[in-house]
């Protein structure tokens, strides 16, 4: 998150090399977490051979109980960068998912073998287990669903809103141009239909204007928390840069009509 706000404070040529270090950072750091699953599979395999069948059954439930509390939100859209945050962090789940289901099964199988031996506690234990892998598992892939719809929205809302920006920067660099008054008739008359030129586009791309604003309303009704700021900020920043846009063209239009 830091790094995309330094992203957004930078100048546009550093923004690349910042991407790339973010990049990096999510690399290494999902790289950590494979790991770190490895290291708990072997861990729980070991438990399971070497008799320990409750620590591994006890194991299990603290992951799922933690699981299932990890995808309790249900506000999963926002600004590209966290939704893509919070995509890499599924994919994460997705992937100890798999792993894990090894396990449960071993457990299952391990239970079996204790016809005679298992208490009420432990058939309680296995019960919660199973339900509980149910549970998560119906609940991940209906966050994989939304996080799939939330990503649309939000390269769609980065797409539109970039590009009427950019366009916008042509605009203004169009306008910037005329600094002095012109000095013949003929060039007064030119910037007069290139202004009117310029209003007809805004009143062009008017639509689409309204058509981003709204979209990023809609995506702010459903946002997670770390992607309300942003899309805020990016549907502040748009609508601004039109109103100095079209501030500017009326500016100029006063100008040159008093000339």
């Amino acid at each position: 998150r830091a790094g995309q706000q330094l992203k957004e404070r930078a100048p546009v040529g550093e923004a690349p090399t910042i991407q790339a270090e973010v990049d990096e950072l999510r690399r290494r750091w999902n790289g950590l977490a494979a790991n770190s699953l490895r290291r708990q599979q072997d861990l729980e395999d070991s438990l399971l051979k070497s008799g320990q069948f409750q620590d591994a059954l006890k194991a299990m439930l603290e992951w799922l109980r933690a699981a299932k509390d990890s995808l309790a939100e249900e506000r999963l859209w926002g600004d590209l960068d966290t939704v893509n945050r919070l995509n890499e962090k599924h994919k994460v789940l997705e992937k100890e998912q798999e792993a894990r289901k090894a396990t449960v099964d071993s457990v299952n199988d391990s239970a079996r073998e204790m016809t005679d031996q298992k208490d009420p506690q432990t058939v309680s234990a296995l019960e919660e287990m199973n339900s509980l892998w149910e549970e998560v598992g119906g609940l991940s892939k209906n966050r994989r669903s939304k996080l799939d719809d939330a990503l649309k929205d939000a390269e769609k809302l980065h797409k539109d809103a970039h590009g009427l920006l950019e366009w916008l920067g042509t605009l203004d660099d169009g306008l910037r141009k005329w600094r002095s008054a012109p000095e013949r008739i003929d060039d007064l008359h030119s910037r007069l239909s290139q202004l009117e030129h310029f209003k007809s586009q805004l009143a062009e791309r008017r639509p689409d204007l309204d058509a981003t604003l709204a979209h990023g309303k809609e995506i702010l009704g459903k946002a997670h928390p770390d992607g309300e700021e942003p899309v805020k900020r990016l549907l502040r920043v748009l609508e601004t840069r039109w109103e100095e846009i079209e501030a500017s063209c009326l500016s100029r239009e006063k100008r040159l009509d008093a000339q």
